[in-house]
Parts: C-alpha cells; structure tokens; sequence
C-alpha cells in the first residue's frame, strides 16, 4: 500500500506501508494514481477474504441431509439404549433379550418409556442443525453478492487507473519541496457503504423478493438501504432469471 510520497524537484519518491521505496517523475495526476492503486489493493485483498468464507460456507453446509443426523441417531439411541440397559441389569447379551419371549414385554415396556424422549431431542437437535444450515446460507448469498459487486468494482477501478496513468500533465505542479501522506479513505467509504447493502440484500434475498412483489419493499426496506438501488438489484438478481 502506498503511504506517502517525497517530492524535491519534479521527482517523487514513493514509500509503502513496508517502507520500500520507489521512485517516479512527478505529474499532476499522481496523488490520484496512488489513492486508485491502495484502492485496488485493499480490493483484491478482501476479494481473497471473501472467496475463503464462501468455501468455508459450503463446507460448513455440504448437505442438508446431514440435518437428519441427530434425528436418526436420537431414534437409533432410543430403541437400542433400553437393549443396552437391560443387557447390563440382568447380565443376558443383546442376542438373548432379542431372541427370548420372556424379556418382551419389559423391553417393549422400557422403549416406549425412553422413545419420545429420544425423538424429541433428535429432532430438536436436528431444527437446530437445519437453522444453522439456513443461516449459513444466506451468509453465503451475502458473501457472495458482495464477491460479485467487488469483482465488478475491481474492473471500473483498474480502467480508471488506466486513464490516469495515461495523463502525465505538469501543468499544475508545485515545485516546492513537500511530504504528501495518500489518503484513500474517502473512496473506501462510498465502497464499505456499498457493500454493506450488497450483503444485506444478498442475505435477505427472498425475503425483499417477496415484499417487492407485494409492493411493499419501500416499506420494509432498512434506512441504510438505497431503495431504488435495491429494486435494480431485486430485478437483477430474481425477475431476470425467471425470464
């Protein structure tokens, strides 16, 4: 990232936030071209951040199928634990209570005891699962649609660098020896602001889908959120591919 520059005589010498140092002649657009490289930079950077949590998403979120696990595994508990219990009460293998008359009634009696208990949790333990699974993926629409806009982002930026770096005027230079600190907050924060939106739509997709339907999104939509932003994103996103 470029952190300042060093101008003595129509030559800069550019220093990075690792103190490495380059050097350049001096043209009017200079202090621009460093702001939209540090820009681009910091753009890349998250890009990488970003595409490392949608992998960790889907991990996280293989298959929904695995929700039924602990379902599963409370019903299996259920109906071989009593087994178990009595195996061990009255010293006889799981064979024998299985096989022998006499054990029936206390078995059948002892599950039906133990069942709902296990079914209830398993499927408690399961909802659990499934809302985890629900929420990491709309994590990931949000992830995602903030990936999308950066990419998107990262090709205006880089062909706005291009157009800088093409002007290479003096016609405005200081000739007086300074310390120029490169200042590339501003930008960053229309960005920060945009991707904020870009995952709050992403994450409530559906959700803004259906008020937009009902004509009711200017109503439900967040204050932080551009509303004619969001109708372009909604249409983008949801009434184009039904086309």
């Amino acid at each position: 990232m470029n952190k300042e520059y060093v101008y003595v005589n129509g030559k800069v010498t550019i220093i990075d936030d690792k103190k490495e140092k380059r050097q350049e002649e001096y043209y009017d657009n200079l202090d621009k071209v460093l702001v939209k490289e540090n820009v681009i930079e910091r753009i890349n950077k998250q890009i990488d951040e970003l595409e490392m949590k949608v992998n960790q998403y889907k991990r996280s979120r293989s298959n929904k199928l695995f929700c039924l696990i602990p379902l599963l595994g409370g019903i299996i508990a259920s109906l071989i634990g009593p087994l178990l219990v009595i195996s061990m009460t009255t010293g006889q293998n799981l064979t024998s209570l299985v096989l022998d008359n006499s054990y029936s009634d206390y078995v059948l009696s002892f599950t039906l005891k133990v069942f709902p208990f296990g079914l209830s949790l398993g499927t408690i333990m399961s909802v659990m699962e499934y809302l985890q699974y629900r929420k990491h993926l709309k994590e990931e629409k949000g992830v995602s649609s903030q990936l999308d806009y950066l990419n998107q982002q990262l090709k205006i930026e880089k062909d706005k660098l291009e157009v800088l770096q093409k002007d290479k005027s003096k016609e405005k230079e200081d000739r007086q020896a300074r310390i120029v600190k490169v200042n590339e907050i501003e930008e960053l924060k229309k960005m920060r602001s945009e991707l904020a939106q870009y995952y709050e739509l992403g994450y409530n997709i559906d959700k803004y889908y259906h008020y937009y339907m009902q004509g009711k999104l200017e109503d439900k939509m967040p204050d932080n959120i551009n509303i004619d932003f969001a109708k372009n994103y909604i249409k983008q996103k949801k009434l184009t591919k039904k086309d």
